[in-house]
């Protein structure tokens, strides 16, 4: 049985009580075992009644971790994702799909699809458990947890520091209706009562570039292939917000994305992450594009080509020269991003530099990886790592600057800071955010970068 921590009990304490509303909202700084309270409490639910049937929803890359956690617990649990829910269409009627006595976990992705949304709203939960509910937005997502919410008997809004307050309004629009428990990392103590953080929260460091007027012009042009996906529907949606994705990491990683699409081989999908989220959508990959899909993504081809130099990387460059000597035992920079061929670009720069690089990535096999980050502790240097291959169970505690190089993005920071943030740590974070200030998502980005400081506090 998991020992909690005061504040992770206090969940349960509050869930439990005899007068809980129906819909608790934990709100909670990144770091302080969310995932373990939750699989403890659970874990009670189930040994009190064993009959219950909960549903979890998640983003897609969290699905696996929230599996694990509940059957480190005992507790049994069905990880759907299309492939599953097919299986399961052949093998059960559909009185048996969704059996009680079982934790199905979701990603928000495959949960809001045409075919699945109603049948979920149309079954008894005992439990609705929404984890990241600030990330749910979006009209279809909404509607959806709406959906599910009023067919559920309780609800578990797992959330950061950030505002939910248009989401709470739409499930419970009374303050009566609601128990709110918060968790603040200044707050959190041990069992004895002794406070477990005393470090500063990290320090964000914006890191402002221009880009030239061949940059300017491939945005523009990605900007428009965009347009024209995002007015689509399915598949088309999601790839285009990888190619907006693959635009603000590197050029080796939109390249890679326009081609692929191009030439119809694959979706431009460079990442472990969002070939996750693809994998839950209901339509079959687009194939051949259309004709005025083809002839935009050919003129962004063309303007990548006419881009003879990268005023990011050449930022990144001069951030290594400024944080002194990399090299140094004792400095540790890690560099994440989620583009595998971004990792290997980076690293032919910093190897360019001549600096010491290591390359981080899920293929790596587990004693491979091991071994990797123990040199980094121990001789510092540069980690490349991407996303994907950064599982809650690698703590990078001894990292002294964390550059996420994809640029701002709220949800991915709150997951990775717990890795690099956490208690244990000696010294103060620094986190560094590329922005381009000229660039035609630069207010958007400057915004998320505002949030993401309030965030952290």
């Amino acid at each position: 049985m998991t020992t909690l921590l005061p504040h992770q009990r206090r969940l349960s304490e509050t869930f439990f009580d005899r007068n809980c509303p129906r819909i608790v909202l934990l709100k909670s700084d990144p770091g302080l075992g969310k995932i373990t309270a939750l699989a403890s409490l659970i874990a009670d639910i189930y040994k009190a009644r064993p009959e219950t049937r909960v549903l979890i929803l998640v983003p897609a890359p969290l699905r696996s971790l929230f599996g694990e956690r509940l059957l480190r617990e005992g507790v049994p649990v069905v990880l759907v994702d299309r492939f599953q829910y097919r299986t399961m269409l052949t093998l059960g009627t559909d009185g048996e799909l969704w059996a009680p006595g079982k934790v199905f976990v979701l990603s928000r992705e495959f949960a809001r699809q045409e075919d699945v949304a109603p049948v979920l709203a149309a079954i008894s939960w005992d439990l609705l458990v929404v984890d990241e509910a600030h990330t749910f937005g979006g009209a279809q997502i909404s509607r959806t947890l709406k959906g599910v919410s009023l067919s559920s008997k309780r609800v578990l809004l797992m959330t950061g520091r950030t505002s939910v307050q248009e989401l709470v309004l739409s499930l419970a629009p009374r303050p009566a209706d609601l128990a709110l428990v918060e968790w603040k990392r200044d707050e959190v103590v041990d069992g004895q009562g002794r406070k477990l953080d005393s470090i500063p929260r990290p320090r964000i460091d914006n890191v402002n570039f221009n880009l030239s007027d061949a940059e300017l012009a491939l945005e523009r042009a990605v900007s428009t292939v965009y347009e024209e996906m995002a007015a689509r529907s399915g598949q088309d949606q999601l790839i285009a917000r990888s190619l907006v994705s693959s635009l603000q990491s590197s050029p080796s990683a939109l390249e890679s994305a326009l081609v692929r699409f191009r030439t119809g081989r694959s979706l431009p999908f460079d990442s472990e992450e969002m070939a996750r989220a693809s994998e839950d959508l209901s339509v079959e990959p687009a194939g051949k594009s259309t004709e005025i899909l083809e002839r935009l993504t050919d003129a962004a081809i063309d303007q990548l080509d006419t881009v003879q130099s990268d005023s990011k990387l050449v930022a990144f460059g001069q951030l290594l020269e400024r944080l002194g000597k990399p090299s140094d035992a004792m400095t540790r920079v890690c560099v994440v991003t989620r583009y595998v061929s971004t990792a290997f670009y980076l690293a032919a720069e910093i190897d360019r530099l001549g600096l010491t690089c290591r390359i981080f990535t899920g293929e790596l096999a587990s004693k491979s990886r091991e071994e990797l980050l123990e040199q980094f502790r121990r001789d510092g240097g540069v980690l490349v790592a991407t996303r994907a291959s950064l599982g809650e169970e690698i703590s990078l505690m001894f990292t002294t600057d964390l550059i996420y190089y994809d640029g701002p993005n709220i949800e991915v920071l709150e997951r990775l800071l717990p890795l690099f943030d956490g208690f244990g740590r000696k010294t103060q974070l620094n986190v560094h955010l590329l922005l381009a200030a000229n660039g035609i998502f630069g207010d958007a980005l400057r915004l998320v970068t505002e949030r993401v400081k309030i965030i952290l506090g």
